[in-house]
């Protein structure tokens, strides 16, 4: 060790000029102080620990902070985005992640988890209400949709957008072409065969009265006769694709305007037009039933509520079979969620009470949704072969953060990068893409749900006691807190 460190000392001087003696000193207080901190950090050590200085003289133990940690960064000419080895799950080693990793995240030099945020457009598009009246909403079905300058496809383009994306219908030009303002005051053309009106199950009905008695040309013309007759005098004709309102129906001929006048064609060259609808539920009774495994005795009565639930015709679901259900009714499939469907939702959770609610599921042959906290996963913690274990046995795992604080209570960086760092855990450990976050302490407002749609959240579960929500609320879903005062029947009560 001494003819180690006598070497890179006359290496690293040779050719310099001599320094003073309190120059050396700083040099070398810098140097201990480097080696020390950032020996702990990955030596997988506490906060404190003895270590010895160049001169093997023993040093009092040291406790290292959070500033303690940004000071050795900012000596060492750290840069912001350079500390990826402490800031990325995936390149931080077993020990330090094993003695509490979650108090290094500092939003001062921490680099942002790189996230596959692809599904946000689905998931807010899967979060949107059904159309708002008099709001004349219509989603693009197709992968895309070119908004064009004119109605047909050789005008200029626009504007390309998205599948999934809304649009507003300012008027239907005939059956093929509808005038449409995208985000802003953007206008153009859009072909009709790639739009679906959005609505609900209750107001389809209504909606679709709009356009009773309404017929377009459903050929490349039809002439207009004076007559109800093959035969008769030809007025005109009028081309494909128009909208043509009969006045009477006489036979096999339509009575119909024409040029101020009166005019027959053929019904054979009709057909009633209706846009396409997307019908999509609004409104959803589901019942979310928290578990706080910290709760002395809850697991207890997890145990003792489940054939209860059962006998009163309960299924219980996960929060990806929910996740399912919705993009499949999103691809206009018709699916929907069982009746009296529950979500058993497992947060707070140690090892030790992981285990254990594994096994009191598993043997009642009984699905649940488990909320990982980022500081409770380590060695000495959840560990991978564990989520593993748990999703063989058919349990969704999905996140509870990072560091475990109240959301509310953190800066719009220090959220985001809480809710990013609990997802990307997960997420490494599993292979599975994550969705949902459980509220540390039910803390959600507005702000935070928004910073949850940004990182890649479809659900967020908060603490409002309510068995139905619309789905506007999907990322402040309500839930009711079981706890050990609550008996099996008050239990059953809430789902009815």
């Amino acid at each position: 060790m001494n003819s180690y460190r006598h070497t890179r000392f006359r290496s690293s001087t040779r050719g310099q000029p001599r320094r003073n003696a309190s120059g050396m000193r700083w040099s070398s207080l810098v140097a201990f102080l480097l080696v020390a901190s950032f020996g702990i950090l990955f030596a997988g050590c506490g906060g404190s620990n003895v270590v010895k200085g160049p001169d093997q003289a023993p040093v009092d133990d040291i406790t290292f902070t959070e500033k303690d940690l940004e000071r050795f960064q900012r000596l060492a000419g750290v840069q912001e985005g350079t500390g990826a080895a402490l800031d990325n799950m995936s390149s931080i080693s077993a020990d330090v992640l094993d003695t509490g990793t979650a108090s290094l995240v500092n939003t001062s030099t921490a680099q942002m988890p790189s996230l596959d945020l692809s599904m946000v457009p689905t998931y807010n598009a899967m979060r949107a209400s059904g159309a708002a009246e008099g709001a004349n909403l219509y989603r693009i079905t197709n992968s895309f949709l070119n908004i064009r300058s004119e109605p047909k496809v050789s005008s200029s383009l626009v504007v390309r957008l998205n599948g999934g994306d809304e649009v507003t219908v300012l008027e239907f030009i005939n059956a093929g072409w509808a005038k449409v303002q995208v985000a802003g005051s953007k206008t153009g053309y859009a072909s009709l065969q790639y739009l679906a009106r959005m609505t609900t199950e209750d107001r389809l009905a209504e909606e679709q009265k709009a356009f009773n008695g309404l017929y377009y040309v459903h050929f490349a013309f039809v002439n207009v006769r004076a007559k109800p007759d093959q035969k008769s005098e030809k007025l005109g004709q009028i081309d494909g694709d128009t909208f043509v309102r009969p006045l009477s129906m006489e036979g096999d001929w339509a009575r119909v305007p024409f040029n101020g006048k009166e005019g027959y064609v053929s019904k054979s060259y009709l057909a009633p037009f209706r846009p396409a609808f997307m019908v999509r539920k609004d409104k959803f009774a589901l019942a979310i039933l928290r578990y706080r495994a910290s709760d002395p005795g809850v697991l207890e009565d997890l145990a003792a509520h489940i054939t209860p639930l059962k006998n009163a015709g309960v299924h219980f679901v996960s929060l990806r079979d929910v996740q399912d259900i919705l993009l499949q009714q999103e691809a206009q499939k018709n699916v929907s969620l069982p009746s009296k469907a529950v979500v058993l939702a497992i947060t707070e959770l140690t090892p030790d009470a992981a285990r254990k609610a594994s096994d009191i599921l598993y043997g009642q042959g009984v699905t649940a949704t488990f909320f990982v906290s980022g500081k409770n996963v380590g060695l000495s913690g959840i560990t991978q072969k564990m989520l593993m274990t748990f999703i063989a046995n058919g349990f969704d795992i999905q996140t509870a953060g990072y560091s475990g604080d109240d959301l509310r209570a953190l800066t719009n960086d220090q959220a985001k990068l809480d809710l990013a760092k609990g997802r990307q855990l997960i997420e490494d450990l599993t292979s599975r893409p994550v969705f949902a976050v459980d509220y540390p302490q039910g803390g959600v407002n507005d702000r935070i749900a928004g910073i949850a749609a940004e990182q890649g959240y479809l659900f967020g579960i908060g603490n409002a006691p309510e068995k139905s929500f619309y789905r506007s609320q999907l990322l402040r879903l309500p839930s009711f807190t079981i706890t050990s005062a609550m008996s099996p029947d008050d239990v059953v009560a809430v789902v009815k």
